[in-house]
């Protein structure tokens, strides 16, 4: 096999390749310095971090002292399966050196194949997992020492926002007494400041500026007195028509608004401005103000030419002030919010994602004790993916590897040598809303470099043809390496393309060429691309090849399949143009993200009916009975009132008017959905209600029925979901109406999608990490990025957060002292993010790359620009229709039916049997009690206390800490009428524990698990099924190769008869940890509340 260019720089990674050296004796491996691999795209990051976690373990490093994180947990799921399996070759290739080797190094062969293997006995003890979880786990060992519970609960991160708009509703009703007065005399409405103070929880450990002193009241009347004059001007030369332009409408409307409200208070003076600045950008059609050469025409030009200076001189300077003005008490009420909200989640023993981080970070940064404990267990930590490193998660990693424990400041902190691996592209920094800031890369290699780290960089792509390579490089090197960069741009290397990535086909990069006579306005450019982007998928799956300009056919050189397609975007805004597009032609689409699925109709078909029944909303109830469900004419509602017929819900039986068929069958859905609505489950209402009226399959059979139908199946995924959370009803239509309204993302799919072969539609975030065969780069309309409404600023000494707070209309209502400024350096900061998101895009392909394109416009595509020009286009052209189901006889459909239930009946036998170790393994004979019978809640009391000793059982264990743990167990379990009694029984039960052998021995113990799951499947004998075996152990703790196992027990009966009962299910536990943790020597014990002692347990 050829070795690849970069191969020197590998080596440093893993050593010589195919094993060829001892690992300790290989000089081309760094073993003791930290690593900064820069791996370009294609280039093999996760194999670069595999090789070096199987060198760790070569070179004498125990696999339960490594700690992997990614980003995402379908990516730790890879990477634990791709690590096992390399351990796996590599024991096979070790085995055969210690075999076969006869010369000195056999010794070092069979050390390194005993490492392996022991690796392999612990492979489910070493952490492979996302940063979050990385983080929980340290927090479940040292909670305390974070300010959180040992109990806490994860708030899944798809139910955060939900979670935050409950806590923000009860706080704007808590606080309207304080605040309401106050924001209404800066014209604030509470919903308008909901998005910031979302942003700011986001980010409460970064402090808010602006809250220290409020600016004077501005003096707005002079800028309303300008624009005034302004409109009068333009009123008194111009009629306004009904084929006004965009600007005369602006104008139309601020007169109107002088007319209803006059400028009598500084806050409708701001409301005026606020409407005088939407002057600016507005389109001006000079023939609808006069003819050519008329006075009236050339007075159109100068206002076109002149509003945006106007508004930039007169209207933004005034408004610019009162946004300072009205920050201060905006700020106010959001900061409270967001401590009252932090507070309220450290009461319910609650944490997100970010909680997690902040809490690792603070419990690393309190006690150089605890960084050295976690040292201790974790020597070597390995991150994927750095470039979506967060300042707060590179801080957890600086404070871990620490050598100078004592060191506050993170970014002072010397890293141990050797003790961290971070492989990651500064190219590919592309979440700077996430606050994973290229800067943070940077900032964080270069503590690495100046304490002796090594920096790596893997340029050879092993996943695009070499002539998309060649084009990337030409296009992009020269953007990335201009001088008017922004400081700390990411550095541009070459991507080499590797010779084992085939020969270069005949094309390899395309543009799709919109037609240039089309209008430059987005919308109208897209309606010309969508079916050409529509058409080339078509073309390349269902006849392999592609109809280029001039009537030449490029043929692809594998089989294309509709999954090898991904078409990507910088916005999802137009997504939906594409999906009809994608529906005309039949071909089955998955969209990824996005909020593309509120525009769905099918989200109509449900939030009807329930807004008719749940808020007795007429508009909807004739929604729902006009729409595709019911099909009621217009006619047939106009009879049915006009004869004394009534819509109002629920319906009475036995009225006086009878309606017609399709409109009774209609109003009979809606009583149906309101019945079920009442007696079930919100999740199981609707899914009975959708099916039992055949809702799904009637969308199926529609033309373009598969998007709506698939559409339809993702919502009731939301649905069930948001059920499981615990929302109510009117909660739920709450999120379906917010998901409607863009403010929740959802993934959008055709019915076929979910068979897994689909044209993956998504942005280009959404791709990260991504490769298809062939990748379209589509919607290249999108000149200029917004920006963001927040940033973190820096540059002093410690972190602040600024920002801006806007509507639903995007008016700007308030800033943070000095926004304006750092609004200027946020968008070079973006204008460089643009850049990497082009080269990640660019990047996705490995056969074939297509580029929309059009001269006319710029957009997030245009950095390719410099070679698009030339390629070759693709105009368009017949797309191949789907093929037709084969027709079949009514004879086969039986037959098939008939097969359909035969499988069926035989899938009601069982092909395995469930054993449990606690129901299994006790003996159900009576036994004499020897005391008081407190029943299954106090066993569930002692074991949850229990649980929570074991996992702090490196502090300090206080008496009043201990009572407060117990009562608050006792609140989940007991009934109050025992609760005292019960707690104190727990209570002394505990003391017994923490004064009993098994205490001093957790504390001197190499590896502890409190109540640990297992699961293994036994085989079958004869014709019986395979039993899966579950169970979950109290306690079980190692020290050196031997494994002890206690389970808790509070039956109040004899020491014998403990044994007798309960014996056969600790033996179980014993059988599943020498099978699933390779334990040797097992030792199985009872511990007896009730006798407070330990009973041995004969295996």
């Amino acid at each position: 096999m050829q070795l690849p260019p970069d191969e020197p720089a590998r080596r440093v990674i893993r050593g010589e390749q195919d094993l060829r050296v001892p690992v300790l004796q290989d000089r081309s491996i760094v073993l003791d310095r930290n690593i900064v691999v820069r791996a370009g795209a294609g280039s093999g990051k996760t194999r670069s971090l595999v090789d070096r976690m199987v060198a760790l373990v070569r070179s004498g490093v125990d696999a339960r002292r490594l700690a992997a994180i990614t980003f995402t947990i379908k990516a730790a799921g890879e990477l634990r399966t791709r690590f096992g399996d390399s351990l796996r070759d590599t024991e096979g290739v070790l085995r055969d050196r210690a075999q076969e080797t006869t010369d000195d190094n056999q010794e070092a062969w069979q050390r390194e194949l005993e490492h392996v293997q022991a690796a392999l006995r612990r492979l489910e003890h070493v952490f492979i997992g996302t940063v979050h979880a990385f983080c929980g786990r340290l927090l479940r060992e040292r909670p305390f020492e974070a300010g959180i519970t040992p109990d806490f609960r994860h708030i899944d991160p798809g139910a955060v926002m939900a979670h935050r708009r409950r806590f923000w509703s009860g706080f704007v009703a808590r606080s309207a007494a304080k605040w309401l007065k106050r924001l209404e005399a800066v014209d604030l409405d509470p919903e308008d400041l909901f998005e910031f103070f979302s942003d700011c929880a986001n980010n409460e450990d970064v402090p808010l500026t602006g809250l220290t002193l409020q600016p004077p009241c501005p003096d707005l009347q002079p800028a309303c007195e300008r624009v005034v004059a302004k409109l009068d001007e333009i009123t008194a030369r111009t009629q306004i028509t009904v084929g006004e332009d965009e600007l005369l409408k602006e104008v139309r409307a601020l007169v109107r608004s002088l007319e209803r409200q006059p400028l009598d208070s500084v806050t409708a003076r701001a409301r005026f401005l606020h409407g005088a600045r939407r002057l600016s950008g507005r389109s001006c059609v000079l023939s609808r103000w006069g003819v050519r050469g008329s006075e009236l025409n050339a007075y159109a030009k100068e206002i076109r030419d002149s509003i945006g200076d106007f508004v930039d001189t007169y209207v933004e300077p005034a408004l610019a002030q009162w946004r300072d003005y009205v920050f201060f008490d905006a700020g106010q009420f959001i900061n409270e919010a967001v401590t009252e909200y932090s507070a309220a989640r450290r009461r319910r023993g609650e944490q997100t994602f970010d909680d997690l981080l902040w809490g690792a970070r603070r419990m690393l940064q309190a006690s150089p004790e605890n960084r050295a404990h976690f040292a201790r267990k974790f020597s070597h930590v390995l991150v994927d993916e750095f470039q979506d490193t967060d300042p707060v998660q590179a801080e957890i990693l600086l404070y871990l590897t620490s050598e100078n424990r004592k060191e506050k400041d993170a970014w002072k902190c010397a890293p141990a040598p050797g003790a961290l691996f971070i492989v990651g592209d500064d190219k590919q920094s592309i979440y700077r809303f996430r606050r994973a800031d290229v800067d943070v890369f940077h900032r964080f290699e270069q503590v690495l470099l100046d304490h002796d780290g090594v920096d790596v960089a893997l340029t050879t792509n092993f996943r695009s043809d070499p002539r998309i390579c060649g084009f990337v490089n030409s296009a992009l090197s020269p953007a990335f390496r201009d001088p008017l960069q922004p400081p700390g741009q990411a550095r541009w290397e070459d991507l080499v393309a590797y010779a084992g990535n085939g020969q270069p086909q005949e094309e390899a990069v395309l543009r799709i060429a919109i037609p240039e006579k089309t209008h430059k306005k987005r919308g109208d450019l897209v309606s010309a691309e969508a079916p050409l982007v529509a058409q080339a998928i078509a073309q390349l799956v269902r006849s392999g090849s592609l109809q280029l300009e001039g009537g030449r056919a490029l043929s692809t050189p594998d089989e294309i399949c509709w999954s090898d397609v991904m078409v990507l975007f910088r916005t999802a805004t137009y997504i939906p143009r594409f999906v009809e597009a994608l529906d005309r032609l039949d071909i089955p689409y998955a969209i990824s993200g996005g909020k593309t699925l509120g525009k769905s109709e099918s989200l109509r078909l449900l939030l009807d009916p329930l807004d008719a029944v749940l808020a007795q909303d007429a508009i909807a109830q004739l929604a729902f009975l006009r729409g595709p469900m019911c099909g009621v004419s217009d006619l047939d509602l106009v009879e049915f009132i006009e004869r004394g017929g009534s819509l109002r819900m629920p319906r009475r039986a036995g009225g006086l008017v009878e309606p017609r068929p399709a409109l009774a069958d209609g109003l009979a859905m809606l009583d149906d959905l309101s019945r079920r609505l009442a007696a079930r489950p919100p999740a199981a209402a609707l899914e009975g209600w959708l099916e039992d009226h055949g809702v799904l399959a009637g969308l199926a059979v529609r033309e373009g029925g598969a998007g709506l139908a698939g559409s339809l199946v993702r919502l009731m995924a939301l649905v069930q979901s948001w059920d499981a959370q615990g929302l109510s009803w009117p909660e739920i239509v709450d999120e379906l109406h917010r998901l409607e309204s863009d403010d929740i993302e959802a993934e959008q799919l055709t019915l076929d999608a979910l068979e897994g072969n689909a044209v993956n539609l998504m942005t280009v975030h959404q791709a990260k990490g991504l490769e298809a065969k062939v990748v379209i780069l589509a919607d290249p309309h999108w000149p200029n990025p917004p920006g963001n409404d927040l940033f973190v600023d820096r540059s002093g000494r410690t972190p602040v957060l600024s920002g801006q707070i806007t509507n639903r209309r995007k008016d700007i209502l308030a800033w943070t002292p000095n926004w304006t400024g750092l609004r200027v350096r946020d968008l070079e900061l973006q204008q460089a993010e643009e850049l990497r998101l082009t080269y990640v895009a660019a990047t996705r392909a490995e056969q074939l790359l297509l580029i929309s394109y059009q001269s006319k416009v710029d957009g997030p595509w245009s950095p390719l620009a410099r070679g698009v020009f030339e390629l070759p286009a693709f105009e368009g052209g017949p797309a191949p229709k789907a093929t037709q189901p084969e027709e079949r006889t009514i004879e086969e459909i039986e037959a098939a039916l008939e097969e359909e239930q035969s499988i069926l009946e035989s899938l009601r036998h069982p092909t395995y049997a469930e054993a449990s170790a606690s129901e299994d393994g006790e003996q159900t004979h009576f036994f004499d009690a020897t005391g008081e019978s407190r029943g299954r809640t106090y066993g569930t009391l002692v074991h949850h206390l229990f649980e929570t000793l074991v996992l702090n059982r490196h502090r300090s264990l206080d008496g009043s800490w201990i009572q407060r743990v117990a009562a608050r167990h006792a609140a989940d379990c007991i009934e109050a009428s025992d609760r005292a009694q019960r707690t104190a029984d727990a209570l002394k039960a505990a003391e017994d524990l923490l004064n009993s052998p098994v205490w001093l021995a957790l504390q001197d113990a190499d590896e502890v698990h409190a109540e640990l799951p297992y699961t293994f499947v036994a085989s079958a004998d004869g014709d019986e099924p395979e039993t899966l075996h579950t169970g979950v152990i109290d306690l079980a703790w190692r020290k050196g190769d031997l494994w002890m196992v206690v389970d808790y027990k509070t039956d109040a009966i004899a020491v014998e008869d403990l044994a007798t009962k309960h014996g056969m299910q600790v033996r179980w536990y014993a059988h599943a940890l020498r099978l699933l943790a390779a334990a040797g020597e097992v030792q199985t014990y009872l511990w007896s509340t009730h006798h407070a002692s330990l009973i041995p347990i004969q295996d």
